[in-house]
């Protein structure tokens, strides 16, 4: 019993690391680099009163983009190493895209209002990402082969949908952005 604690806690400690790293590296890609950041963005501000909104649209434009390609890296990853059946990889790198999309989904909503059909997808992609978080978990746990194929043929089919989901609320987000 002791071991099948110490076990899991160390597993806990694992994917949290991760976790971690993900979230701390998307809310420092957030923030301004220099002194110098925050006074253009000021200005930015400032000019998109006076006529200069496309400078804003067209950064809220790129920084959408930047964060789509990097769940679109990460999903690809996922792809790859589960076609090698690296698990662990998997797993890890499942746990950095539900991180990822869970950021870009609460920064874009808090930041906008988003049209009640966005936020639908906004919800099915941030179940079906939980949901390949946990399926990714439960094989890191067992040897059996026969089920690891089960598991991957699974695993596949809800990697697609997430990438689908994810690539039609992007399509959404960039639409509204356009608007």
């Amino acid at each position: 019993m002791q071991s099948l604690q110490v076990d899991s806690v160390q597993r806990w400690m694992e994917d949290l690391r991760h976790m971690t790293e993900v979230e701390c590296m998307c809310v420092l890609q957030a923030k301004p680099i220099g002194v110098e950041e925050d006074a253009q963005q000021g200005e930015l501000i400032v000019a998109s009163a006076v006529g200069g909104g496309d400078h804003v649209a067209r950064n809220n434009l790129q920084t959408l983009l930047r964060r789509a390609l990097v769940v679109s890296t990460e999903l690809g990853k996922m792809f790859q190493r589960l076609e090698k059946g690296r698990w662990q990889r998997v797993h890890s790198t499942a746990v950095r895209a539900n991180c990822h999309v869970r950021s870009l989904v609460h920064e874009y909503g808090a930041a906008r209002n988003t049209p009640p059909e966005m936020q639908k997808y906004e919800k099915s992609l941030l179940e079906k990402c939980m949901e390949l978080t946990n399926i990714t978990e439960r094989c890191l746990h067992t040897d059996d082969e026969f089920f690891l194929k089960s598991m991957r043929e699974a695993i596949h089919e809800i990697l697609t949908d997430v990438s689908d989901s994810f690539s039609n609320m992007i399509d959404m987000a960039l639409a509204n952005e356009i608007q």
